[in-house]
């Protein structure tokens, strides 16, 4: 492994703990790489060159909260089944950093947590740092992809596919099945909740998520106008522009979401389309959406056949499910469509 790559994750993990307890200590530091007046990457590049390669294993990779064979032991005082603690290099001035508890500098809003996961997690302590990248799985080159976002080489313009939870509670199901003392036995899941999974278990239920499905933050802003929808036949065409309103190049997603006003779906509204946007600042795109007819529909599962309900629909723009600004209304007749149906 080449470690130029990882000079910036292991500066940016250096100012999140080294600097702010550094300051605490109320005495400079002796490290030259601690120096705010020397440039990011010689900072990193005199830090690196006095690591050993165990060294920057432990401070990129860090270790979990449980111990397991072969794996670095936390010491005691480190949470159970905690994120991830990193354990520092104290020789070199880098102290170690629980990531539950958004390790140090917390109090300045200098920590920014990145978040390697398949999934969505709890993070209570969000209110306490000052950013959240979620990478999920990034890959070899992960690292300098997340620098590169970090830095501000590129713009952030991935959106979440699945919704972030605030707590169990709000999931449908806050409890595993099956018995953990018995793995191998076979037992039963009744999925209750239907199709209101993700987003639209969200809806139904009116609870709100600590980030949306379709959330994601960007260096830049945006902003939707001029939202148009027309019916003809079982066919819902969708028009709107999307503007890059900030003041550098960037990338947006907005979402389009739709629902019948007198209800009957398994939630207030579906995902009926998106499109992925890169403008430049002050640049603008016209966008036209078809939706798909079987998502204005409920299927039938004793006919076999998609059912549209007559009446009026709701069509809704936004930055996520739950950032809707722009609303338009189509009418459509009652229809029905077989369970092959092409989308012709």
């Amino acid at each position: 492994m080449n470690w130029k790559d990882w000079r910036a994750p292991i500066l940016a993990l250096l100012l999140a703990t080294a600097a702010p307890a550094i300051a605490t200590a109320g005495k400079p530091s002796t490290h030259p790489w601690a120096n705010t007046a020397l440039s990011p990457d010689r900072r990193a590049s005199l830090l690196v060159a006095q690591m050993t390669q165990d060294e920057k294993l432990r401070l990129v990779i860090g270790a979990f909260g449980r111990t397991q064979p072969g794996q670095y032991t936390p010491p005691k005082a480190a949470r159970p089944n905690s994120a991830g603690y990193v354990p520092g290099i104290p020789r070199l001035g880098v102290p170690p950093l629980w990531e539950t508890d958004a390790g140090m500098g917390v109090a300045t809003q200098r920590t920014i947590v990145v978040a390697e996961t398949g999934g969505p997690i709890l993070m209570p302590w969000l209110d306490q740092v000052g950013a959240v990248l979620e990478t999920w799985y990034p890959g070899t080159r992960g690292g300098e992809a997340i620098a590169r976002l970090l830095f501000g080489e590129v713009d952030p313009s991935g959106r979440l596919p699945i919704s972030f939870p605030r707590s169990e509670d709000q999931l449908p199901r806050p409890r595993l099945d099956g018995d953990p003392k018995a793995p191998d036995a076979m037992f039963a899941v009744d999925y209750s909740e239907g199709a209101a999974v993700g987003y639209k278990w969200y809806d139904r239920q009116g609870l709100e998520p600590l980030f949306p499905f379709g959330y994601g933050l960007s260096y830049t802003r945006f902003a939707y106008d001029g939202l148009r929808a027309r019916a003809e036949g079982a066919a819902v065409t969708i028009a709107f522009n999307v503007r890059n309103v900030g003041g550098r190049a960037g990338k947006d997603t907005p979402q389009v979401y739709v629902g019948p006003r007198a209800g009957g779906w398994e939630a207030p509204r579906r995902l009926a389309g998106w499109r992925k946007v890169d403008l430049k600042p002050g640049g603008a795109q016209h966008v036209t959406l078809t939706v798909d007819p079987r998502l204005l529909a409920t299927y039938d599962s004793a006919a076999q056949v998609w059912r549209i309900a007559p009446g009026d629909y709701e069509i809704s723009l936004g930055a996520s499910s739950r950032s809707l600004t722009s609303h338009a209304t189509v009418t459509l007749a009652a229809r029905t469509l077989p369970a092959t149906w092409p989308g012709r």
